[in-house]
């Protein structure tokens, strides 16, 4: 019989000794080497430890049979500044080159081929894909889904061969973040995520804060990255003590902060909040939802939409549906229904926004296509700035004629600025475009 201590430790490290994710090579010159001999893209993936974007890349994405498929084709590499143990085989990515590879390749990585911190921090979870000459052909900082991910994959082996043949999954779609031809990540894009406080350190804050009964925005900022009860506590009984004001805006502001930082487990946290009477805090629980992505939210999220009278807050909490549960039916069918039938034009704008969300690609063309065709302006351009989030190349001529014969100031802007995503820019360009369609003070980074 396997020892208790033993068999503990074999269950633990199990997903990580589970088959061996990708196929990563133990240093960049063997990579830009191989690439350049084979003609092949270098597929770079940046990851730190202890944060809940980057955990889940390792768990899933790089385990993802679909991704494993297309990254045969690329040539592979791990960065992190992270020693996990494996002097023979690193243990957080299933067995690939030792630890002491990845660091060195984490130290080139950031000498050559991403934007550097002032701090020397780079973001992560981050991608990358290089041409065989080591030119960088796109990026995307921050989490992505697995079908984000692909379509990079997709795109960057194509710049490299335009002849790969590969049918998208229904659940492919660009990156909102996607950085072509080696742009620098925007500045306000904002810091690379943070690691959560140690013990310690929640200790010190939480010693800090009874002297003075009141804790810091800068405490607070620290905490909501724990998932310690005592933290998550301490910030809830903060949130409660009245504090947030009658317009609740510093409770928002704390909302937003939840859902740029903080990890899944806040969501329950976050929930609550949309039985709040107002509804600018109801707004921005919406939003923080739609930011953590918990699918478990899902049942929360359709609670307040069916009783929901504000058309602002129903059209946020329709965009958190989409963002926590974008592959389930009964959600895609209700985007679908509201974009085609909401009496609001406002609020049908917001359900053509939502669709950017979901992972089934023919549905969300149809979405566009219909609305693009609307007599609503803000519809179309609602539809303009989902076709540019998710790179819809072959909607490019329809936006080309429209925007030629657009007589609306905010459906023209909307669809100039996705013309510009479409030719590489980055996705902030559609940024004042959605301000100008919800009057959107709310920004959906995801940290």
């Amino acid at each position: 019989m396997t020892p208790a201590p033993v068999a503990l430790l074999v269950a633990l490290l199990a997903p990580a000794l589970a088959a061996p994710t990708l196929d990563w090579r133990a240093s960049v010159d063997e990579a830009l080497a191989e690439a350049k001999r084979d003609g092949k893209v270098v597929f770079l993936a940046i990851n730190m430890d202890h944060e809940r974007a980057n955990d889940w890349m390792v768990e899933t994405h790089y385990r993802d049979p679909t991704i494993r498929k297309l990254a045969a084709r690329t040539v592979n590499l791990f960065a992190s500044r992270f020693d996990h143990g494996g002097a023979d085989r690193c243990p957080r990515v299933g067995g690939g080159p030792p630890c002491a590879a990845h660091v060195a390749i984490d130290k080139r990585v950031r000498r050559e081929f991403v934007p550097v911190e002032p701090d020397g921090s780079v973001i992560a979870p981050q991608h990358v894909f290089l041409a065989p000459g080591g030119e960088v052909l796109l990026s995307v900082p921050y989490q992505v889904t697995v079908g984000e991910l692909e379509w990079c994959f997709v795109a960057a082996i194509r710049r490299v061969d335009p002849e790969f043949a590969w049918t998208l999954s229904k659940a492919a779609r660009a990156p909102k973040r996607l950085v072509a031809d080696g742009i620098p990540v925007p500045e306000e894009e904002g810091p690379p995520p943070e690691l959560p406080p140690t013990e310690e350190e929640v200790d010190a804050i939480l010693e800090r804060s009874k002297k003075t009964a009141r804790a810091t925005r800068a405490d607070l900022d620290r905490l909501v990255r724990s998932e310690e009860k005592r933290a998550v506590e301490f910030v809830r009984k903060q949130a409660s003590s009245g504090w947030s004001g009658g317009v609740g805006r510093p409770l928002g502001n704390l909302l937003r902060t939840i859902g740029e930082r903080s990890p899944e487990s806040w969501w329950t946290f976050v929930a609550p909040f949309l039985e709040d009477h107002r509804p600018v805090v109801r707004r921005q629980a919406a939003v923080a939802l739609e930011q953590l992505a918990v699918e478990k939210s899902r049942s929360k999220l359709l609670a307040r939409w069916r009783k929901e009278d504000d058309v602002g807050v129903r059209g946020d909490v329709l965009r958190a549906l989409a963002g926590v549960a974008p592959s389930d039916r009964k959600v895609i069918a209700l985007v679908e229904e509201q974009s085609e039938k909401a009496r609001e034009p406002s609020l049908r704008a917001a359900a053509v926004v939502a669709a950017a969300h979901l992972e089934d690609r023919e549905v969300v063309l149809g979405i566009c296509r219909r609305s693009l065709g609307s007599d609503l302006p803000e519809v179309r351009a609602a539809a303009a700035i989902v076709a540019a989030v998710r790179r819809e190349a072959e909607l490019r001529p329809r936006l080309d004629e429209l925007a030629l014969l657009e007589e609306s100031a905010v459906a023209k802007a909307a669809l100039e600025a996705a013309l510009r995503v479409l030719d590489g820019g980055h996705a902030r360009l559609l940024r004042p475009a959605l301000r100008d369609l919800f009057d959107e003070e709310i920004l959906r980074d995801r940290r």
